[in-house]
């Protein structure tokens, strides 16, 4: 059931987002969906998704980035740390913390790949996309928080009834 809902996020992700003018074509609504499930107990789920997305964005060459499985394999890995060990995802300052921790490292890992490619071929890279992608990816997260935090219980609602899976 999770991989029907892995390929609905990913098509209005890739389909449906990244269509919109530049700064809303850079929501994170998949990186958002896989760290949440890391946040609400479902690691496995969580880590799985962010994984498969990477290894999709790759497959695809549809980020500016290369390498993007092993940056999201270090963001899953890092979101996982934070809710295991350091953070509490009771609160807003937490999935806050969260999200924001494993998106930082998602953009280090994304521009030191550009940068090793940028080293191999320097006319391939246009540096002012990765930057842009990770301001705007940065202003975006935040306000895609506020609105999911806001709708929470009737977003998990709505995916319950809807896709028939047991308590997020």
């Amino acid at each position: 059931m999770y991989g029907a809902t892995w390929l609905l996020v990913v098509i209005i992700q890739l389909g449906f987002i990244a269509s919109l003018p530049s700064p809303f074509s850079y929501t994170p609504l998949m990186f958002l969906v896989g760290v949440y499930f890391i946040e609400r107990g479902r690691f496995e789920v969580g880590i799985v998704w962010l994984i498969s997305f990477g290894l999709l964005m790759d497959v695809l060459r549809v980020s500016d980035a290369p390498l993007d499985t092993v940056s999201y394999v270090l963001a899953a890995v890092c979101a996982h740390v934070l809710v295991r060990r350091i953070f509490s995802q009771r609160s807003f300052f937490g999935t806050f913390a969260i999200s924001y921790g494993s998106l930082i490292i998602l953009s280090i890992s994304e521009i030191l790949f550009t940068f090793l490619y940028w080293m191999v071929a320097p006319e391939k890279v246009v540096w002012i996309n990765t930057w842009r992608l990770v301001a705007w990816r940065g202003l975006l997260l935040l306000v895609l928080l506020l609105f999911l935090l806001l709708f929470a219980r009737r977003v998990r609602a709505r995916f319950e009834k809807t896709f028939v899976i047991s308590r997020l």
